[in-house]
């Protein structure tokens, strides 16, 4: 196993992250929320796949894997789950607008690996990746493609059904528990081809030679294509399985990862630029910001305080000096965030506390 860091990954999941801090600003424009969310969490899955090549998780124990994994992944998915639902308890208990079935539903679908609010991200990362390693482990690497293909294919038409019965019976509260239990089955499909696209990317891209100059071109290119496929397709959502397009959904998530990849690869050996330096360590702490950056209620109390700074401005959607000006308090905020756990609560994100 190669102890290699690729730098260009660590660049892309900073990248990456900080995307997922502007979408959940509810003021940008519609066109560039569009941009955002037609790759910005497949791009996190993909470099998922990629790490599994680098690290040759394909060739080891299935069994150390899932205890490796459950550590890294899991172990952050259920602490903060629990503190969500906890929260979410009190809240109902000194009768704020949550409801005790809204409580319920939430550790239902804790439990069922569907995920709540900004966390369902780990339960479905947990899931694809082992998927994708039982897949690769059954059938022989050149059968691995069709198959996950295949399952691809038979997700996007299970999930258009479902769509249609949710449609028909999505009144009956029993009947939304079993659609929540079947959109996660459907949705691994979706996460695997995704973990099994980047994993045969990276054997791609070890045979192929590219200079930093033609990637980073090559990924501007690729971006100015993911901008217009969103203006067609409009908004999608990976957790909720909102695709409209099937297949102007999958070109947009590849071309915005070949992008965002393509960049930061022919950014790599300018790593000790200021501005790199950021996006590298923000990409390297792109898990605690995912987990923290919304169910700490961090967006909200900063877009307050944005607010009461700009009196002036009368409309704030679409307004470039608001979202900006909150981008950057939600950013440094994240900054202290992971300074914090990292410091004191690694155990919160799967990591072991440094020895002395």
């Amino acid at each position: 196993m190669t102890k290699e860091r690729y730098v260009e990954l660590d660049l892309a999941k900073g990248v990456g992250i900080l995307f997922v801090i502007m979408g959940h600003i509810q003021y940008i424009s519609d066109n560039f929320r569009n941009f955002i969310v037609a790759f910005h969490i497949p791009l996190f899955f993909i470099i998922a796949g990629m790490l599994i090549c680098i690290h040759e998780e394909d060739k080891k124990s299935l069994a150390k894997t899932v205890m490796k994994k459950g550590r890294s992944i899991l172990q952050p998915y259920f602490i903060f789950s629990l503190i969500f639902i906890i929260a979410q308890y009190e809240a109902y208990r000194i009768g704020s607008s949550i409801t005790l079935e809204l409580v319920k539903q939430n550790i239902y679908l804790t439990l069922i690996f569907y995920g709540m609010s900004v966390i369902w991200f780990l339960g479905a990362l947990f899931a694809g990746e082992m998927a994708f390693l039982v897949v690769i482990k059954s059938f022989k690497k050149k059968w691995t493609p069709p198959v996950l293909v295949l399952w691809m294919v038979i997700s996007c038409i299970a999930n258009r059904a479902l769509q249609y019965y949710k449609g028909v019976y999505g009144n009956f509260s029993c009947m939304n528990y079993l659609a929540y239990f079947l959109q996660m089955i459907i949705r691994i499909g979706i996460i695997t081809f995704f973990v099994g696209l980047g994993f045969y990317f990276w054997i791609f891209r070890q045979k192929v030679k590219i200079s930093t100059p033609a990637a980073g071109l090559f990924g501007v290119a690729a971006l100015l294509v993911t901008v217009f496929i969103s203006r067609l397709n409009g908004g999608v959502d990976l957790h909720y399985m909102v695709f409209h397009n099937e297949l102007l959904y999958f070109c947009g998530t590849i071309t915005g990862t070949i992008g965002v990849l393509g960049i930061c690869y022919g950014l790599k050996d300018f790593i000790k630029f200021p501005l790199l330096r950021i996006l590298d360590f923000y990409g390297k702490n792109s898990l605690i910001v995912m987990l923290t950056h919304v169910d700490t209620y961090l967006m909200y109390a900063s877009t307050i305080v944005v607010m009461h700074f700009n009196k002036d401005i009368l409309d704030y959607q679409g307004n470039i000096r608001f979202c900006t000006e909150l981008f950057l308090l939600v950013a440094a905020a994240e900054g202290v965030i992971i300074f914090v756990i990292n410091r004191y609560f690694p155990w919160m994100v799967g990591k072991r506390r440094r020895r002395k």
